[in-house]
């Protein structure tokens, strides 16, 4: 789990003041809270509250040399539903970012890649992401995967797939979205 100094608020300064964690439920991934509280009208009462135990997330956006955006066909528990998506997944204590995604990369799709470069690092519920670019190489071989994971499919996709996936319902992931838009402004 990833300690954190938690900020409590001030309900004073218009804030929800956290008067005491109620952890309800934690595991490797997450914990939930449903924290005792005090709005800024002076009323107290119960709040949902979720973190990250992970100590960091990584993103990759990989395409091949000639710019087309690789995808996996996943099965996401939280949604009940397949849909295309770029790799990701949980830091690794150990690891750099880099060196994870590289990981995530080969783990989920059998690619290993060259050209790494970090896009941008996010910071998000208690989660700091790093979005890595990437460019393939020749796969690396068979998967890796971890039995938690549902990858159906990886494949690439032309430049006339991604207005398909951007406006159509196989993606729902913010991030893959803003990657595809990137890789069809690109392709144009």
């Amino acid at each position: 789990m990833v300690e954190n100094k938690l900020y409590k608020g001030d309900h004073r300064q218009g804030e929800i003041e956290i008067l005491q964690e109620c952890p309800v439920y934690e595991n490797r991934f997450a914990t939930l809270y449903d924290d005792k509280v005090k709005f800024p009208s002076g009323a107290e009462g119960k709040y949902l509250r979720f973190t990250w135990n992970a100590p960091y997330g990584v993103f990759v956006f990989a395409t091949d040399t000639a710019g087309r955006p690789l995808l996996l066909r996943n099965f996401r528990h939280e949604t009940r539903s397949w849909g295309w998506e770029i790799p990701k997944g949980f830091g690794i204590e150990g690891l750099t970012p880099e060196e994870c995604a590289a990981k995530e990369l080969r783990e989920e799709t059998g690619f290993t890649g060259t050209n790494w470069r970090l896009i941008k690092s996010i910071h998000d519920k208690n989660l700091q992401t790093h979005t890595f670019a990437v460019t393939l190489e020749t796969p690396a071989g068979e998967t890796e995967r971890e039995a938690e994971e549902a990858i159906e499919q990886v494949r690439f996709f032309d430049k006339d797939d991604l207005e398909t996936l951007i406006y159509g319902d196989q993606v729902s992931d913010p991030m893959t979205l803003f990657f595809l838009q990137r890789c069809l402004s690109a392709l144009s």
